[in-house]
């Protein structure tokens, strides 16, 4: 009896192997899988005070924040940082400014485009707001302790229209890209920001 079950037991875990079927598809191919519209996600979030992604409060909300917000720049696999929203950019002689231009046909949900502006007042946003995010700490972080940070001058913007933009630096940085990796937010949710307490309002 013994030795006919281990026989059974074995037959069909071979038969459950061989079922499977596993196909492989090259990094390359993924660009040429479109989504399907409709249906339904559902991500577990715990434990959060807050979804606004610029106070991520733990790993879970940092990680669904980021299926919805993107940043200039952004942390790769190895470790180094490659445009994200960014078309080109170009560092000046004196490593004190950086131009960036967007990429064009960006657009937010509501069907508005994607401009400077957003990236202005979202960087006012940290940068000014009572509360400091983990996003102000890496501004502080990257102007390093051997430096005294100044909020009003380490980072300046200035828009030249709805693509291009230049960030003026008082002090060449060399983590000047990590300052960049934070969220954008359009300015009608920002707005929304600071109307409702630093929550935002979905």
């Amino acid at each position: 009896f013994l030795i006919t079950m281990l026989l059974v037991f074995f037959t069909s875990c071979n038969e459950r192997d061989e079922e499977k079927e596993f196909i492989e598809i090259q990094k390359e191919e993924l660009s040429n899988i479109s989504p399907t519209p409709g249906g339904d996600i559902t991500i577990p979030l715990t434990n959060f005070e807050t979804i606004n992604p610029l106070y991520p409060n733990n790993s879970s909300v940092y990680y669904f924040n980021k299926l919805i917000y993107d940043s200039l720049f952004e942390f790769n696999e190895e470790g180094g940082l490659e445009p994200v929203l960014v078309e080109h950019y170009i560092v000046s002689p004196d490593n004190t400014t950086i131009t960036i231009t967007l990429k064009d046909n960006i657009y937010w949900h509501d069907g508005t485009k994607l401009t400077t502006d957003d990236i202005l007042a979202t960087f006012e946003f940290i940068k000014n707001n009572e509360v400091k995010s983990s996003y102000y700490d890496t501004f502080v972080k990257s102007v390093g302790y051997g430096n005294t940070f100044n909020p009003e001058s380490f980072l300046t913007m200035e828009i030249f229209d709805e693509r291009n933009i230049d960030l003026h630096f008082d002090n060449p940085y060399a983590e000047k890209l990590e300052m960049l990796t934070f969220p954008i937010l359009s300015q009608k949710e920002i707005e929304t920001l600071l109307r409702n307490s630093s929550e935002l309002s979905y």
